[in-house]
């Protein structure tokens, strides 16, 4: 005997009827998209490197913008969603001087896209120090020294805080400077150095001293530079001796055709015959 002849017919109806209903809002409605299989799509125009295109070209004066510039997003639900791109991370640079950038992107679902892009800057350089103060001990302050000395990136602005001592030599001169070398590391990992010389000398107000304009300078390789033009002013340290920078010895090894760094000396003897020297640091780039 059938086992539906014992079924109420139209109970059995709706029972079927309801239970479509339920498994329609359930898949289409209940979850509420959470199912969706679309996934936002990332578009990143040039670098691709799977692609093995040219790295994307941008200024390192621009800032976070620039890495985000021709890149956008489209999801089938959420539609546009290029202002929800967000860097991911930036790499340090590679042996071409080149940054790798990873993208991501995420719907209103939780669907993740990510893409990369190779990177490199028209106009990047390194950290550069500067110190616009000439600094003179009686008795060497190593913190007070760095603290003098400043640092800027064209990525990161001021890093004057991260400056550290690589090493430093006190006595390193016959006149008894301290040689100090400094460094300082940007977030992309490079890392510049200068050395610096500061005068220690028995008193500040009895030795002779030459200012100049700048204390730290980067110059341009093959191009002219003459020292003697940073002299602003000299100081005999005896009242009513007057010195020009005529008085003033500059003694440097400086080759403007060869990249590195230099140091040239200021030497300037007042009338009771002591001496005092300045130091400048030449970057030729």
């Amino acid at each position: 005997m059938s086992f539906l002849k014992y079924v109420n017919k139209p109970l059995l109806a709706v029972f079927c009827l309801c239970l479509c209903v339920f498994c329609g809002y359930y898949f289409f409605a209940g979850n509420d998209g959470a199912g969706d299989a679309d996934v936002p799509v990332l578009t990143i125009a040039g670098g691709n490197p799977d692609a093995g295109e040219e790295p994307w070209l941008i200024s390192s004066s621009v800032g976070e913008e620039a890495l985000l510039s021709g890149v956008t997003a489209q999801d089938g639900k959420d539609g546009d969603l290029t202002a929800s791109v967000v860097l991911e991370s930036v790499s340090a640079f590679d042996a071409d001087n080149v940054r790798t950038v990873t993208y991501a992107v995420c719907d209103s679902d939780g669907n993740v896209t990510k893409g990369k892009r190779r990177i490199a800057y028209t106009d990047y350089t390194g950290p550069k120090f500067s110190l616009s103060e000439g600094l003179r001990y009686t008795t060497m302050n190593l913190s007070d020294a760095v603290s003098a000395v400043g640092a800027v990136d064209v990525l990161d602005g001021d890093l004057s805080e991260h400056i550290r001592i690589d090493n430093y030599v006190l006595g390193a001169t016959e006149l008894g400077a301290c040689e100090m070398t400094l460094s300082v590391a940007n977030s992309a990992q490079t890392t510049s150095r200068v050395t610096i010389y500061i005068p220690v000398v028995s008193s500040l107000s009895s030795v002779p001293y030459v200012t100049l304009s700048d204390y730290i300078v980067y110059a341009a390789r093959g191009v002219a530079f003459s020292p003697k033009d940073l002299i602003l002013s000299v100081s005999s340290a005896i009242p009513g001796e007057t010195l020009s920078p005529a008085d003033v010895t500059v003694h440097t090894d400086l080759d403007m055709e060869t990249a590195g760094q230099y140091i040239v000396s200021y030497t300037v003897k007042n009338s009771a015959g002591v001496t005092g020297t300045t130091y400048l640091t030449v970057v030729v780039e």
